[in-house]
């Protein structure tokens, strides 16, 4: 059995035993089978119940503070949705650095539209250093996993407006960070 489809029975088992203990309902005690482990998709489940408009549960508090934990697990889901709580200042003060802090790790761990917003993070230096070089290599990866015509776009852009020595490092540093990422995505 897969580790995703054993994960996918073990919280299907635990929601159907809270539904039928009527933990469900109780979830600011965190109550909520698996969400208080360890095990950071449990953690970006509850945070995403408490911050679904929808929900009688509706918490940003509480939804940040599940995002975080699930984030400091390492699943990139939830690190590119606290960089848009950071950035929004939905249920924490907004915070640009922070916001960059988790896209870049989010990006880092192979989340293609964290991939897609960090370039002009550091295009426009918001929350991190204006680099050119930098953008460019994040714009690099980006059109390469994206599949999106734009991203090339952007690219092709910053491209014209730089040295062919920073291309060059560009192009560089996207090939160093791509070997990052995929050796972040096979040691899990």
């Amino acid at each position: 059995m897969s580790s995703r489809l054993a994960a996918f029975a073990v919280f299907t088992g635990a929601l159907a035993v809270s539904i039928l203990t009527g933990c469900w309902n109780d979830e600011r005690k965190g109550s909520h089978l698996g969400a208080e482990d360890s095990n950071p998709a449990s953690q970006y489940e509850k945070a995403q119940r408490f911050s679904d408009t929808r929900s009688a549960n509706y918490d940003l508090r509480e939804a940040f503070k599940w995002m975080l934990k699930a984030s400091e697990g390492g699943h990139a889901s939830a690190q590119l949705s606290l960089a848009g709580m950071y950035e929004r200042g939905e249920g924490i003060e907004k915070n640009d650095a922070e916001a960059s802090r988790w896209l870049l790790r989010s990006a880092m761990n192979g989340n293609t539209i964290a991939q897609r917003y960090i370039g002009p993070k550091y295009y426009f230096g918001v929350g991190l250093p204006k680099d050119y070089v930098e953008a460019y290599a994040w714009f690099n990866i980006a059109a390469a996993n994206s599949g999106v015509s734009g991203e090339r776009q952007f690219r092709d852009d910053l491209e014209r407006e730089l040295t062919p020595i920073q291309v060059l490092r560009g192009q560089q540093r996207s090939a160093q960070l791509s070997r990052e990422i995929q050796e972040r995505g096979t040691a899990r």
